[in-house]
């Protein structure tokens, strides 16, 4: 390599180092505020027979039988998968990411890696949603914080993953349930002044097969958009005791067609529990 080739590394080298101590940075501060969130710590919040009876019945399914669950106060979840980031044309990609889940007041981020030199990080934290990315963690390419309508969203999404840590049915305060059918329930959950509902549907093994919200906001020519959504749940496997799909997907329901845009795989699960 000539001097001007090392030249070009050691710049390229250097931005990358500079990028990665900026979105690690952007990590801990957000992880800070999760942890840091204000919630109810009263542990138990209902019996399970205090559950309509299609949730009793999904629970009876998905928990280890026996000692009753400990309170889990953090989830960790890894996945990979497809993600479609066009607009107009669908323009798949593969990622890998890592999901911090905490429990103690409603909270995710969802941090991804599409090939090296993209970062994305989906979140909801202290009642407030946020969606960026960026190129070498230096050139952003969204920073989305709609206060009202991404809020709302992200809020259903923590709402809608409850497949992946099913024992905050026992033991959230600020989950309410109303059986629509005989094989439906609509879930609500609050979180300050904030709220939010989903109709999850359960399949004939009394497993959760998808939830749906008639309205969830959808960034479209640069402004939110409320679009019916549905997520999907696939592959059922039991990991540290607990029933829990290993694929997932979700969908835009606008149109004639549905518009599948992130489809994930379960690579690893962990619960801690609140007294750890």
């Amino acid at each position: 390599m000539d001097a001007w080739s090392w030249i070009l590394l050691l710049v390229l080298t250097t931005l990358f180092c500079i990028g990665l101590w900026r979105t690690l940075g952007w990590e801990r501060r957000l992880t800070h505020r999760l942890k840091t969130a204000s919630g109810d710590d009263t542990g138990l919040a209902r019996g399970q027979a205090d559950l309509p009876a299609v949730l009793q019945n999904y629970l009876d399914n998905v928990l280890p039988a026996g000692d009753p669950m400990p309170l889990v106060s953090r989830v960790e979840l890894k996945q990979h998968g497809l993600i479609d980031l066009g607009e107009n044309e669908p323009q798949w990609k593969a990622f890998k990411a890592r999901q911090l889940v905490f429990t103690r007041a409603p909270g995710f981020a969802w941090i991804a890696r599409i090939r090296p030199t993209i970062w994305v990080c989906d979140a909801y934290a202290q009642q407030e949603g946020s969606l960026r990315a960026a190129f070498m963690g230096l050139l952003p390419l969204a920073d989305q914080r709609d206060r009202e309508a991404l809020a709302e969203a992200e809020l259903q999404r923590f709402l809608a993953e409850l497949p992946w840590y099913p024992m905050l049915l026992l033991t959230h305060p600020g989950l309410s349930f109303k059986q629509v059918g005989d094989n439906s329930v609509e879930i609500s959950i609050r979180d300050g002044e904030l709220s939010a509902s989903l109709t999850f549907v359960f399949n004939d093994e009394g497993l959760i097969d998808r939830v749906y919200a008639q309205e969830r906001a959808r960034f479209k020519t640069g402004k939110f958009m409320p679009t019916p959504w549905e997520g999907r749940w696939y592959a059922y496997a039991r990991v540290a005791g607990v029933l829990v799909p290993q694929r997932a997907e979700a969908i835009w329901l606008e149109g004639e067609e549905p518009a599948p845009y992130w489809q994930a795989e379960l690579d690893s699960l962990t619960y801690t529990d609140a007294q750890v």
